[in-house]
């Protein structure tokens, strides 16, 4: 599942940075990054950690990445 996430957000690299900056291109970065953030916090902490702080790149006021950075530490 995680891969699904990964390759999401390598193929979106790729697109124009107009469409990056696209409200709904935002809302699934972050719904990608959290995710991810959510399966590595099983596995790989420094990766959650990783994945959730990217997704505050994005959305400093994400509280779901907030409280998820805060459990991890």
């Amino acid at each position: 599942v995680a891969k699904n996430y990964e390759d999401f957000i390598t193929a979106a690299n790729k697109k124009a940075p107009a469409e990056l900056t696209s409200k709904g291109m935002k809302s699934k970065f972050v719904e990608a990054y959290n995710n991810l953030g959510i399966i590595y916090a099983v596995t790989d902490k420094i990766k959650a950690k990783d994945s959730f702080s990217k997704t505050l790149g994005i959305d400093p006021t994400n509280q779901y990445a907030i409280e998820q950075l805060k459990s991890l530490k």
